[in-house]
């Protein structure tokens, strides 16, 4: 193995153990709530996935197609069949799109994973059109929960249609719009993924001033499994991804400008960036302190990181 094919070997993701969010939506249905969701299914031709082989993605394709479908099983779990429009930004597309069921389940399972749970007031950092919030809220309605996003069409059409999430218009640069010590809990999917590096120290530094002391940052990043893992997708060139491979060991952070625009993100400071652990060491130490570090956890990609606020 050469050194190039050594910085691009893939990490092994940990499997998830705990599955607090989906179980308690799951936990709403009766066997007959079940059985009329298997039936509809079969009618439609929707393929469901082996209940005995693939339990887990058995029950998210359970609550998806049954909220979708039946609007008294979205009235049971609080999952709503609402795709945003095409002219409002969304991370995935899917003809029935009750929001994400992968997500909330992997950041309560980090959580759990250190004796903390999802409570009290919650922040979605880059919400988007609320694709997690809408189904962490519905896991987890007694949360106090907030989104915010610079993209103003995404937050009205979240803000119009899931109206028990606060959600606000965030500036691109810190301040955000919130008092200091205001959250138990920031989560940031695939955010500071994009942050030039002055960027994503001016956040680091906001999430600080907005989190309590020991409350929680969960967020995930573009690392060496990245790389890793779009490599084994044959995705980008293996000349680049070595080359950006070698980058990130050299100077622990890389920022790539790859968009000439994206959803109104000022793109001189919003594009790709790669982090190793070493610079959250010696760059975040002090005011953070690192609970969980897993290489390419979320979506065998980013890795995700948890920091108890110093």
């Amino acid at each position: 193995m050469d050194v190039i094919e050594m910085l691009l070997d893939n990490y092994r993701p940990t499997n998830e153990k705990t599955f607090t969010p989906i179980d308690r939506l799951f936990a709403k249905l009766t066997h007959e709530d079940i059985a009329r969701i298997e039936k509809i299914a079969a009618e439609r031709d929707i393929p469901l996935p082996s209940k005995e082989g693939q339990y887990r993605f058995w029950v998210v394709e359970v609550l998806r197609i049954g909220a979708s479908l039946l609007n008294d099983i979205a009235v049971k779990t609080g999952l709503t069949n609402r795709p945003p429009p095409p002219d409002v930004h969304s991370m995935q597309r899917l003809n029935m799109d009750v929001g994400s069921l992968y997500h909330p389940n992997l950041i309560d399972e980090v959580l759990t994973s250190v004796g903390r749970q999802v409570a009290g007031r919650v922040l979605d950092f880059g919400c988007s059109s609320g694709r997690i919030a809408r189904v962490l809220k519905a896991a987890f309605p007694e949360i106090d929960l907030y989104g915010c996003d610079p993209e103003r069409r995404t937050i009205e059409w979240a803000k119009a249609n899931f109206p028990t999430i606060t959600f606000d218009v965030s500036p691109f640069s810190p301040p955000a719009r919130y008092d200091g010590s205001f959250f138990d809990l920031v989560y940031a999917v695939s955010i500071w993924s994009h942050f030039d590096e002055p960027s994503a120290i001016d956040w680091f530094n906001e999430m600080h001033r907005i989190v309590k002391p020991g409350g929680l940052l969960y967020w995930t990043t573009h690392g060496r499994q990245s790389l890793a893992h779009w490599q084994r997708q044959q995705s980008r060139p293996t000349g680049q991804l070595g080359l950006l491979a070698c980058k990130l060991v050299l100077e622990n952070y890389v920022f790539e400008k790859v968009y000439d625009q994206d959803w109104g993100a000022d793109t001189s400071r919003w594009g790709l960036a790669y982090i190793a652990p070493e610079w959250v060491l010696t760059s975040l130490l002090g005011k953070w302190r690192v609970l969980q570090y897993r290489p390419g956890y979320e979506s065998w990609n980013q890795d995700v990181y948890l920091m108890e606020r110093v």
